[in-house]
This record gives structure tokens, C-alpha cells and sequence, in this order.
């Protein structure tokens, strides 16, 4: 996926904060992140298969993911299948990759916290082939 600077209607989150921007996820800047949703992901405007996500957590109080974490896929934005389950333990400081196997191909992927509680990241990006 591209790396973005400015927001982006491609982007799908529930956050409504306006302190941190979630386009900044995926801005390529460490400094800058996304936090206040519990999940996040991107529209890529046709199907892809993703088998890899790659992630680092903002700060020491917003690591990321949590426990029972999912990679999703949807054709359609509303109805989601979790393609891949993960821990995502404490990612602040350094980049986590998570590989899978998968021969789904979905236009809409995200990563949803399977705790429920805040993400902030400050990297997130999808790998598709």
C-alpha cells in the first residue's frame, strides 16, 4: 500500500479522535501515529491477498495490539472475516511482523485489537501479492 500524507478516504478506523490523525499510521514517520480506534485498515479499491502485516506500536502507553487481535478481510466493508489471529504484546520501540498463510483476496483489509481497548500506532502497513 502507499505510504500517505494527508488524510485519506481509503482509510476504515473508528476513532473519533482528533488529536491523533489515522492517516498517520501510514505516513512512514515514527514520530507521528494514529491512536483512539480499535481497529483500523484500508480500502485498496479492488481485491488483494494479503499474507503479511507489519506494525509498530506509538509509545510505551500505546503498544498496539493486545491478545486475540485479528487480521480481517471484507468484499464489501461490512460483513468481516478474521484471516489470521495474533498476540500482538508490546511492539513499542521496534517493528513486528506477522506472516500468515492465506489465498483469500479481499478489496477491504484491517487489523481490529482483540481486547477492545485503544491502538495507537505509529506504523501499520499490509502486504499483499
Amino acid at each position: 500500500m502507499p505510504f500517505l500524507t494527508g488524510n485519506d478516504s481509503r482509510i476504515i478506523h473508528n476513532s473519533s479522535n482528533t488529536n491523533y490523525q489515522m492517516w498517520q499510521v501510514y505516513d512512514n514517520n515514527m514520530v507521528t501515529a494514529g491512536i483512539g480506534a480499535t481497529y483500523i485498515g484500508f480500502d485498496f479499491g479492488s481485491a488483494i491477498c494479503v499474507r503479511r502485516i507489519e506494525w509498530q506500536g506509538f509509545n510505551s502507553a500505546y503498544t498496539g495490539f493486545g491478545k486475540n487481535s485479528h487480521v480481517q478481510g471484507s468484499v464489501d466493508g461490512t460483513s468481516w472475516v478474521n484471516v489470521y489471529e495474533f498476540d500482538g504484546g508490546n511492539s513499542y520501540g521496534a517493528r513486528m511482523i506477522n506472516a500468515f498463510a492465506n489465498s483469500q483476496s479481499y478489496r477491504y483489509w484491517r487489523v481490529q485489537n482483540g481486547t477492545g481497548a485503544i491502538v495507537g500506532l505509529a506504523f501499520l502497513q499490509f502486504y499483499g501479492v
